[in-house]
């Protein structure tokens, strides 16, 4: 009867190959957390620059409201804090646009897309741009609670 001897290169070989398997798994793992958040990610910035622009016309609608009044100290001081309001809610747009841009772009550089997932998508004009930009229409999403039969 012969006495197999495992040698040093078998476990070498071994350990090689379920590392090479581990890497492969974890890289998978890897690039699905990634392509989950620059999605989801994107479609939260979307949100936060729909906030933004309704906050400045909130700001310019409240700035033509207080031009009617008359002429006094309060006035002024209502119309400086609508103009600050003013710039700083186009300051966010610019920034989460700047950053929905970004994050797209890494997107599109890691994994040869650029697509967005938010519930409120076909709400939202930075997602209904860049829709727009590829020839695509944004989708509602239904909800059922069970599955209807197409078979008669």
């Amino acid at each position: 009867m012969t006495e197999r001897i495992l040698t040093p290169e078998f476990y070498v070989a071994g350990a090689a190959l379920a590392w090479s398997i581990y890497e492969t798994f974890e890289r998978r793992r890897i690039s699905r957390i990634l392509r989950t958040i620059t999605t989801t990610y994107a479609g939260n910035i979307a949100q936060i620059y729909q906030k933004g622009r309704w906050g400045w016309l909130n700001a310019r609608n409240a700035h033509e409201a207080a031009t009617k009044i008359a002429d006094s100290l309060e006035k002024n001081q209502a119309q400086k804090f609508i103009s600050d309001a003013i710039g700083d809610t186009s300051a966010v747009q610019n920034m989460a646009s700047n950053m929905f841009n970004d994050l797209l772009g890494f997107q599109e550089a890691a994994f040869n897309t650029r697509n967005v997932s938010h519930p409120q998508a076909h709400e939202l004009d930075l997602i209904k741009n860049e829709l727009d930009r590829q020839n695509k229409t944004p989708k509602k999403k239904k909800f059922q609670l069970f599955r209807r039969s197409t078979e008669a």
